[in-house]
């Protein structure tokens, strides 16, 4: 079992790192990555992020095997966490059903 005090200073922690890493995000966005983003809305996926998430959904036809193998695939080939960042929003944005674009999110969050 894990102690909670010592995963909220581990959080903080990676709260820190990720503000003297990426400047540019906004407050709010650093506090959600810490959080393991559970809600990351504050967070725009560009124009490439977004066709990239298209791109699956098309290569697929919408079967969920397929797209968390491809998700597993492309997060592994992630190296920049600002990066991954992105394509869980844009996860959340263009994957239907919303349960299952949560899901594919956090394969992207779990490199991080």
């Amino acid at each position: 079992m894990f102690d909670l005090q010592s995963r909220l200073d581990s959080l903080v922690e990676y709260s820190y790192a990720l503000e003297a890493r990426y400047p540019r995000l906004k407050y709010r966005q650093i506090k959600l990555a810490a959080k393991g983003l559970k809600d990351i809305k504050g967070i725009k996926p560009g124009a490439k992020d977004l066709a990239r998430m298209e791109d699956m959904l098309t290569k697929t036809d919408g079967d969920q095997d397929r797209i968390i193998r491809l998700a597993t695939a492309m997060a592994k080939a992630i190296t920049k966490e600002e990066k991954a960042l992105r394509r869980a929003a844009a996860a959340l944005k263009v994957i239907r059903p919303k349960k299952f674009a949560r899901e594919i999110a956090q394969i992207f969050l779990a490199k991080w």
